[in-house]
């Protein structure tokens, strides 16, 4: 049986998140016997905006030697489901002849158009659905963010809940990124448990490993001294999932509490940053902050003491499998954790491979206890022995495999 694998995203390239989530993957499953051909989906308006659409594809090619052809991604209502499902038809017709079957992994929520490929085709399409999270929770906690209570943002969710029943009822796999999420899937959708393979936000052991030189020429070169105790922050500023104002809040009062602390934030979000340092005026001169490729970001996990991760406890979060948790574990670096991270929380409390912080705390950090982070008391080796074990790429690659082989 000679099954073709394709991988279609409308994923824009947008640096860091493409390259590890997507590039990397692909080159991993083609180290490991799975060549996928990537079909790139560029929404409609680039139909008519030619410049982006190249400068689009030409990042995207960089990105990945896989890159085999693009089509276009309509909005998935009426029509346009028919008009999508006959594009991408046509893309992959080439294929029907020297295969006995297509196996279609995506992370978009396509159900209709995959229900409506299957009739196309003249050989059996096999779906694996990428799910990365709650799309139509995602929805709903940035349109209470931004105050949006419209009859037309209430279809939305509508719109969206519905697509996403469609894709997990169509999808012959999904790939969940957490067991939160797996739960979701079979709670509100009637999915059954067995559908589903729990496949989390992993990082690449190549990248990201403890290493004690990288960590001591980094903190000389960033200036800090051995009485230094640093907490680091990687990620944005800018969305509505990031509360901000907790991190800064958090550094202002581990500042009064260690006048030696030093803080190090990494993201891209430079002026959100200069804006919230003229709140807290007393940090400025224990803060840095940079913009790191993916590649940099080594070696200041490997100079700080402390990893953040804080995030509203919302079911979006709840189902959610941060890539920042498999970096900090894969270095060897505590997590200073809120509640609801997925399954990190949990996972911080039950191995000791960090701190969590509950929802009062998070509001007062004066009901914090310092002593639980005023010493650097972790195994950073046992927390990276962990990370390669169960966060890695490579540790869980030969499951995945097995499951791409999975035979229908």
């Amino acid at each position: 049986m000679k099954r073709k694998y394709i991988y279609l995203s409308s994923k824009n390239f947008d640096g860091t998140v493409f390259i590890t989530q997507v590039a990397d993957w692909l080159s991993v499953y083609n180290e490991n016997g799975i060549a996928f051909d990537y079909y790139h989906l560029l929404y409609y308006p680039y139909l008519w905006d030619k410049s982006a659409r190249k400068q689009q594809l030409e990042e995207i090619k960089k990105a990945t030697s896989y890159f085999k052809d693009y089509s276009f991604c309509f909005p998935s209502r009426g029509l346009f489901i028919y008009l999508n499902a006959m594009l991408w038809h046509l893309k992959l017709k080439k294929f029907y002849r020297e295969n006995d079957e297509i196996l279609i992994f995506s992370r978009n929520i396509l159900g209709r158009e995959i229900d409506m490929l299957k009739k196309l085709a003249p050989i059996p399409i096999i779906f694996y659905f990428d799910a990365r999270a709650a799309s139509a929770e995602e929805n709903k906690f940035t349109a209470a963010k931004q105050n949006n209570f419209s009859y037309s943002k209430f279809k939305t969710f509508t719109h969206i809940f519905y697509t996403e029943y469609k894709t997990v009822t169509i999808a012959d796999r999904i790939f969940a990124v957490s067991n939160v999420l797996k739960k979701y899937f079979t709670t509100n959708y009637n999915v059954p448990s067995e559908k589903v393979f729990i496949y989390p936000c992993l990082s690449d052991a190549t990248k990201f490993y403890l290493d004690h030189q990288i960590r001591l020429n980094t903190r000389n070169e960033l200036g800090f001294s051995d009485k230094n105790q640093v907490y680091l922050y990687a990620g944005g500023l800018a969305g509505e999932y990031h509360i901000v104002n907790s991190i800064f809040e958090f550094f202002n009062w581990i500042s009064n509490k260690n006048q030696d602390a030093r803080f190090l934030l990494l993201s891209k979000d430079r002026v959100a940053i200069e804006e919230k340092l003229k709140q807290y005026p007393e940090i400025i001169n224990k803060l840095q902050y940079k913009s790191v490729s993916n590649n940099e970001m080594i070696n200041y996990l490997n100079a700080a003491d402390y990893g953040l991760l804080f995030r509203d406890n919302v079911l979006m979060n709840n189902v959610a499998s941060p890539s920042k948790f498999a970096e900090y574990m894969l270095c060897g670096l505590p997590c200073i954790i809120s509640e609801g991270v997925g399954d990190y929380t949990e996972f911080c409390k039950n191995e000791g491979v960090g701190v969590v912080v509950n929802e009062t705390e998070i509001n007062n950090w004066n009901l914090f206890n310092y002593e639980k982070i005023k010493g650097s008391d972790f195994d950073r080796k046992e927390i990276a022995d962990i990370g390669k074990r169960l966060f890695s790429k490579q540790a869980v690659v030969e499951d995945i495999i097995t499951e791409f082989k999975r035979e229908f």
